[in-house]
């Protein structure tokens, strides 16, 4: 039993002896690689030292031959896919590419940095640039630049290379962009109908962006709607003349044409950019109306437009519009006017004047004629005097200088013929001298009057009567 006791604990020391090599071997193992480790990675590090100051060399030199030049400059073309920008240098009017490198710093007119995809043709920008290589530093959108819209009127004088905008008036030249979402467009095709963006620096415009373009509104067979009215929204409206083609902003319009004769047009259209709206009137009628002439008098002639009724009361259609009128009835006043027919139904009542009495005097020449009191007119030599007289009585009179005045009172009948007199003559006023008295007889003193009743002389009669 104690030698079993014995060979275990001898067999136990023997496994922990060689357990103990095996640990210190493998320790010698892991301290040798980690010292092989070290130093190569001294190495490493002293050769990595050495590229990183010549490459440091090089860049110091690069930068040394770099030189930069600055300037604003007009966006023509927008090369993504190259990552180039096509600019005209504002100053020079010479045509650049520049370059867009990762290092390129790209801003709006803000300051915030933005893609390359938010530079459009059109845009001017304030650049930076290696005049060796063309890459650039940095692309800013020019704050600095004038920017126009909501343009009420676009005025372009060609031969003075003028656009006038309101009041403004800018200078363009052959370098000015004009162009929509598909391409270029003719300056002269810029109409106020169409949404545009100008930029314009220093009194210069240098681009002109179509945003919404225009297209065009024609009016067809419309003749009788000349000088109406065509109204396009709330905004626009013209006067509708023979050849009718109005530019219209592209989009949908509320869109009326009216005159007071005919039946309105009004409908929604939708403008294309480039392309005409065609509106043709020919199947719209007249406007209609039911007239009624309602005269007051019997047995009457009634002439509309020249052309007589047979049966005048009768209620009629006509078209919108005027027309003459002519009503006759024996003893009356011919009744003529102008009826306008503006509303669905239309009641128009005539009612005619009496025919006047004429009375017809004659007598001495330069008698004045009178009636009631009232002049009327001087009798000529030979020639009857013919004055309008109402039925019922009158006072008649005839006064010259130096005559009697004739005087007659008379009652007009109501039978519808006229009344003549003839004065053949009026009394003359005679004329009584007047004595003068006796120049060379002194005047005598007055004497008090003899008190004889037979010295009392009898008063002289009036030469009137009186």
């Amino acid at each position: 039993m104690k030698l079993n006791i014995e060979k275990n604990i001898l067999t136990k020391m023997i496994i922990a002896g060689l357990a103990g090599i095996a640990v210190i071997i493998i320790g010698s193992i892991i301290l040798a690689t980690s010292l092989n480790q070290g130093g190569q990675n001294v190495n490493n590090t002293q050769t990595s030292t050495g590229l990183d100051q010549e490459t440091d060399e090089e860049t110091l030199i690069e930068e040394e031959d770099k030189e930069y030049a600055r300037g604003l400059g007009l966006v023509k073309d927008v090369d993504k896919m190259n990552k180039e920008l096509e600019i005209v240098d504002v100053d020079s009017n010479l045509s650049i590419t520049l370059k867009v490198v990762g290092a390129t710093t790209i801003e709006d007119e803000y300051g915030t940095l933005i893609v390359l995809d938010k530079i459009i043709p059109g845009h001017l920008v304030n650049v930076k640039y290696d005049t060796n290589n063309y890459e650039t530093e940095s692309i800013k959108i020019a704050a600095q630049v004038q920017t126009i819209r909501n343009i009420d009127n676009f005025l372009v004088n060609e031969e003075l290379s003028t656009i006038q905008i309101g009041s403004d008036i800018f200078a363009y030249d052959q370098n000015v962009l004009v162009k929509n979402s598909e391409g270029p467009v003719e300056l002269s095709q810029i109409s106020v109908a169409d949404e545009i963006v100008v930029r314009a620096h220093q009194g210069k415009i240098w681009s002109i962006l179509v945003e919404s373009g225009h297209g065009f509104l024609v009016l067809k067979n419309h003749e009788a709607y000349i000088d109406g009215r065509l109204e396009i929204g709330n905004r626009e409206s013209h006067t509708v003349v023979q050849d009718m083609r109005i530019p219209v902003k592209a989009g949908v319009h509320q869109v009326v044409v009216s005159n007071d004769q005919m039946t309105p047009y009004s409908s929604s259209v939708f403008i294309e950019e480039g392309k005409e709206f065609v509106i043709d009137l020919v199947d719209l009628a007249p406007r209609i109306s039911k007239v009624r002439l309602e005269i007051v008098q019997e047995d009457v002639t009634v002439y509309l437009d020249g052309e007589m009724l047979e049966n005048p009361e009768q209620e009629r259609q006509l078209n919108y519009g005027e027309y003459s009128v002519r009503v006759e009835s024996p003893g009356y006043v011919p009744w003529e006017g102008i009826v306008v027919v503006d509303q669905a139904y239309i009641v128009h009542r005539i009612d005619m004047e009496v025919e006047p009495l004429y009375i017809y005097i004659s007598g001495p020449a330069g008698a004045s004629f009178y009636i009631d009191n009232v002049f009327k007119g001087e009798l000529e030599a030979n020639t009857p005097l013919g004055v309008p007289i109402t039925p019922g009585g009158h006072t008649l009179q005839l006064r010259k200088t130096n005559y009697n005045t004739w005087e007659r009172n008379v009652f007009i009948e109501d039978t519808g013929e006229d009344y003549y007199y003839t004065v053949s003559s009026m009394t003359e006023i005679p004329v009584v001298p007047v004595p003068q008295p006796n120049q060379d007889t002194d005047e005598a003193e007055p004497s008090d009057p003899p008190e004889d009743e037979t010295n009392i002389q009898d008063p002289v009669e009036d030469v009137y009567g009186d």
